[in-house]
């Protein structure tokens, strides 16, 4: 896979997980990109290295949700 199309794929996942306003798991984005859980996994993990998304586990699964930072 070419850096052009991860970048292509981390847009695809941070778009999907943004219009959501929710936490999404890797079956979710599955779902709804029709990504491969490795495209995904690789996305977020470009998403994550830019400070793009929060990473976290319940229950034994992952989910992701984008990251928005608050101003006061």
């Amino acid at each position: 896979m070419i850096k052009n199309q991860i970048g292509t794929n981390a847009g695809v996942v941070w778009t999907t997980l943004n219009a959501s306003n929710s936490k999404l798991s890797i079956n979710d984005l599955q779902d709804k990109t029709q990504l491969t859980e490795v495209d995904i996994l690789i996305a977020v993990g470009w998403l994550a290295r830019e400070g793009k998304v929060v990473i976290f586990d319940e229950g034994g699964i992952m989910y992701f949700s984008t990251y928005h930072e608050m101003y006061y």
